[in-house]
């Protein structure tokens, strides 16, 4: 049973995940699971199963968390439309001398 779970969720149905959400998202988001994962878990854990967390996970975490904060910001920022400046005319190119 442990196998058959690690094959269905485990593999299959998260590289399906991770493919569909590399096509809807940009890549900078979607590779953020790796580092915010575990501090799921440590939360999970200490929530669920009363393990403690000490300063040093609290700040690691915190860190993670700040991190992946500003890719999500530094994303919307850099794909959020300025304002175009209006075109400029072109200066007349000046024949060279040979």
């Amino acid at each position: 049973m442990a196998l058959a779970y690690l094959i269905l969720f485990g593999s299959v149905l998260a590289f399906t995940s991770f493919e569909i959400a590399l096509r809807l998202l940009p890549a900078s988001i979607v590779l953020t699971y790796t580092y915010v994962n575990p501090t799921i878990a440590l939360f999970l854990g200490w929530a669920l199963l009363g393990e403690p967390i000490g300063i040093w996970n609290a700040i690691g975490a915190a860190l993670i968390l700040l991190s992946a904060a500003g890719v999500f910001r530094a994303n919307r920022t850099s794909s959020t439309p300025r304002h175009s400046a209006p075109p400029h005319e072109e200066t007349p190119r000046q024949p060279l001398d040979v």
